[in-house]
């Protein structure tokens, strides 16, 4: 008969996935794991099979909350640009120096080859993206947004400056709230 565990599952991986987010998959070591979810190296093996498998559940969780609850603001079909901006700004402002976001993080070190990491970014970035320019669209549609506005593309171009201010971290966040508000203006048809 299997011993019950001695350590809440749910816990161990939210403490692994802060782990990955602070330092990346290749930087954190099996002993900075263990040492941060407070269990021994069978533990992690046997709950969650090996290092690598631990990431895949770690980045799921971490998508789940990037893309799912806190985006709860602009699954709304009363979502307006207000609302895209409220949420830019508060993505930014969770930035830090050790913490960048852990989708960029997995893109960048990961690379085109890890096709597993690959199609849960694309997923994550995707689903990002079909929220912005469903807000857009409706925004347009109330005459909140300029006629000549391409909402598939001011979608990707609103997702390509949070990925780029993201990556700035923390020194960037005070001018990005202006980069924000300059962007959701020119779709209203404001000037730069």
């Amino acid at each position: 008969m299997a011993r019950p565990k001695s350590f809440d599952p749910d816990d161990a991986l939210e403490q692994a996935m802060a782990v990955f987010w602070e330092k990346g998959y290749e930087a954190a070591s099996v002993a900075d794991l263990t040492g941060r979810m407070g269990i021994n190296r069978f533990s992690l093996y046997d709950t969650f099979g090996d290092k690598r498998a631990l990431y895949l559940a770690a980045l799921d969780r971490y998508i789940e909350r990037a893309t799912g609850a806190a985006l709860d603001a602009l699954r709304s079909p009363d979502a307006t640009l207000e609302d895209l901006e409220a949420w830019l700004v508060g993505a930014l402002e969770q930035c830090d120096d050790e913490r960048r976001c852990m989708v960029l993080r997995g893109a960048v070190e990961a690379g085109p080859g890890d096709a597993e990491v690959a199609e849960r970014v694309e997923e994550a970035k995707s689903r990002v993206r079909n929220y912005f320019e469903s807000i857009i669209s409706r925004e347009q549609g109330r005459g909140r947004v300029r006629a000549g506005v391409d909402p598939a593309l001011a979608s990707w171009g609103l997702y390509a400056l949070h990925v780029g201010l993201s990556a700035l971290g923390a020194s960037g966040v005070a001018a990005s709230r202006a980069v924000v508000a300059e962007q959701i203006a020119a779709l209203r048809g404001g000037d730069f």
